[in-house]
């Protein structure tokens, strides 16, 4: 706890007055949180208008309902999942013991962060299966395929990206955690 406590003092931050320490926690007024709240309006507003306007500008009408469906399906998990951290991450912490608010907050991390890797990778799954669903095995390309192919490739790519992305946040917090509880 000691290098915790001399790491925490030795910090340079620059004073805050109690006004502005108090305004920061309204919702509306934190950095972070407006922040992020702006995000979510602009993915929530794009995908919105993306399905407002998908079935006509991308044929959806000449296609399976099935996949008509797993596209719907697909972006609203894009939707909630973006919808649902904002919330999570808004949500003030219930307990007055740093060490315990440290480890519920872990766990929900770890919630999180599998949530939001399963759904992007079946959302961009199901978004892949929508627009590849037109291309016929006669029509499938050598241009077509390397285009698949390149579009799998960057969904690993991004699938392990997160996924590393989310273990070092985990990890860090963890350690943090530890520290506190001096194991």
């Amino acid at each position: 706890m000691d290098p915790l406590k001399s790491a925490w003092q030795a910090m340079s931050a620059t004073p805050k007055k109690q006004e502005e320490l108090k305004g920061m926690l309204l919702e509306g007024r934190h950095p972070v949180l407006r922040q992020l709240r702006r995000q979510v309006v602009i993915e929530v507003s794009l995908f919105t208008a993306f399905l407002l306007m998908y079935y006509s500008i991308f044929d959806g009408d000449r296609k399976p309902v099935l996949f008509n469906v797993l596209l719907v399906v697909g972006v609203l998990f894009v939707i909630g999942h973006s919808i649902f951290g904002y919330f999570n991450s808004r949500r003030a912490i219930r307990t007055g013991n740093l060490r315990e608010a440290l480890n519920v907050r872990l766990k929900e991390l770890k919630t999180y962060a599998w949530m939001s890797v399963l759904f992007r990778s079946v959302s961009t799954v199901f978004i892949l299966l929508y627009f590849s669903m037109g291309i016929g095995v006669s029509d499938f390309t050598m241009e077509k395929q390397v285009i698949l192919l390149g579009a799998i490739l960057i969904l690993v790519i991004q699938l392990g990206v997160k996924t590393n992305m989310w273990l070092r946040r985990i990890r860090r917090l963890g350690r943090v955690a530890g520290e506190l509880g001096g194991d």
